[in-house]
């Protein structure tokens, strides 16, 4: 979420780092392969956007949220940090980007960076909720002016 490098080593019981295939471990197998196709999927962001972290949001979230903005779009990922859940949010688009219109579009995608839906804002301020989240699992919104 953060844009860090990872570096994966899993080891057999009893043994040395990296001494294991990553196959052998089917859910982490998982999550890196979906953090790669995210990554891929919105580049631009990482490569070129202002990560900001949570100052998207206008409220504290106990979940973990974090943000990076390019000069005509924001992409926010959320990921769930407790039981099966929807996570509500709330966000101030207003310092990050400026609608002459007022106007912004907001885009939703699931873990597998598949668009689950979109919505028409009229205001930068929002109060949304993502659809029910697995422990540990992302949602991603990605704002835009209209």
């Amino acid at each position: 979420m953060d844009n860090l490098y990872i570096n994966v080593f899993p080891r057999k019981h009893d043994s040395v780092n990296g001494s294991d295939y990553i196959a052998n471990y089917p859910e982490l197998s998982k999550a890196l392969k979906q953090c790669a196709k995210l990554r891929k999927q919105f580049l631009a962001y990482f490569t070129d956007g202002t990560l900001i972290g949570n100052c998207i949001l206008s409220q504290p979230n106990p979940h973990a949220v974090t943000a990076y903005v390019l000069p005509d779009r924001v992409l926010m990922i959320i990921m769930n940090r407790g039981g099966a859940q929807s996570i509500a949010f709330n966000v101030d688009l207003n310092p990050w980007l400026k609608s002459e219109s007022g106007k912004y579009e907001a885009r939703t995608y699931n873990a597998d960076g598949e668009l689950v839906s979109t919505t028409e804002l009229a205001g930068g301020v929002w109060a949304g909720d993502t659809a029910q989240l697995q422990p540990e699992e992302l949602a991603l919104i990605q704002f835009s002016l209209k």
